[in-house]
């Protein structure tokens, strides 16, 4: 269960985790350039209306770690798919 501003999210952590994982392996074979994800990205992928705030909770709650360019803050597409190579 994730929690974001008062709205509960039912969604397992773990297949929400894979489901990621499968978005940033999608992402790294069409994309070379792209170097992370964020809100925007997650949006457009999953058809949900997350904020920024809503991308820091689930951050937290996923244990991800958070990067930051100029262009905004983002999870790292190398970080995620790590755990592929593990």
């Amino acid at each position: 269960m994730i929690t974001i501003e008062k709205r509960k999210i039912e969604v397992s952590i773990p297949e929400f985790k894979e489901e990621v994982r499968e978005l940033c392996r999608l992402i790294k074979r069409n994309s070379k350039n792209t170097i992370g994800i964020n809100e925007k990205t997650l949006n457009s992928h999953f058809k949900t209306k997350l904020t920024t705030t809503d991308f820091y909770i689930l951050t937290e709650q996923l244990e991800y770690r958070l990067y930051s360019t100029s262009k905004g803050k983002y999870w790292s597409l190398e970080y995620i798919l790590k755990e592929d190579k593990a």
